[in-house]
């Protein structure tokens, strides 16, 4: 009867063990790419790639995520021309559009930064100025590129140990500020059937040393 004891709490034991290892929840990763803040002219190619934490490491499982790839005007001069009357000035800032492209796995996506943007609203200006155009140098703003993750780019980062991209400057010049890319991860469960078999051993030990 002690016996049987033994046998049954080892596999109660094992079985909470068990149940504890299946329910662990995947994680959330974002890891950035190398070559941030790069300055892009045109025609210019800028590589990079993407390092796999988790490359060589079997007891975690990743599941595919997205990309995002940040990049911001060049600061050339632009053209920014007041108008309206006192105290709503409407202010008008014009720069021309420049645009890159992103090659990574099979897919390519182009994009332009935002050429323009008005603010109407109070303006330290005086009415002299009015419906004049000033040249700043100043930025009109970021903008953000998402190639599709496919799976041929996933796996090569799932089996190689990165992933690597191309930037082109298709018009104008703008700056590469970072890129990220954000997946799943979670540590692979030991399989039940090993803590039935544990239990098992473990209650022929327990029978052994009672015996």
């Amino acid at each position: 009867m002690k016996n049987l004891n033994f046998l049954l709490m080892g596999i109660a034991i094992t079985t909470i063990i068990a149940a504890a290892q299946t329910q662990v929840d995947a994680a959330p990763v974002i890891i950035s790419s190398t070559n941030g803040n790069t300055y892009i002219n045109e025609n210019d190619e800028v590589h990079g790639f993407f390092s796999n934490p988790f490359f060589n490491i079997p007891s975690y499982a990743i599941t595919p995520g997205s990309l995002v790839f940040n990049f911001a005007d060049d600061m050339d001069p632009i053209t920014r021309t007041y108008s309206g009357t006192l105290p709503d000035i409407t202010q008008t800032t014009t720069d021309r559009t420049e645009s890159v492209r992103v090659s990574v796995g099979n897919q390519m996506v182009d994009g332009p930064t935002p050429n323009s943007y008005t603010v109407t609203g109070p303006v330290v200006i005086i009415p002299g100025e009015l419906n004049m155009t000033y040249i700043d140098d100043i930025s009109t703003g970021l903008f953000t590129l998402n190639p599709i993750l496919d799976t041929t780019a996933w796996n090569v980062f799932k089996n190689s140990g990165q992933l690597e991209f191309t930037l082109t400057g298709i018009d104008g010049d703008l700056t590469f500020v970072s890129a990220q890319l954000s997946f799943d991860a979670a540590p692979i469960p030991i399989p039940a059937a090993f803590w039935l078999f544990s239990s098992g051993l473990l209650g022929l030990v327990c029978i052994r040393k009672r015996a």
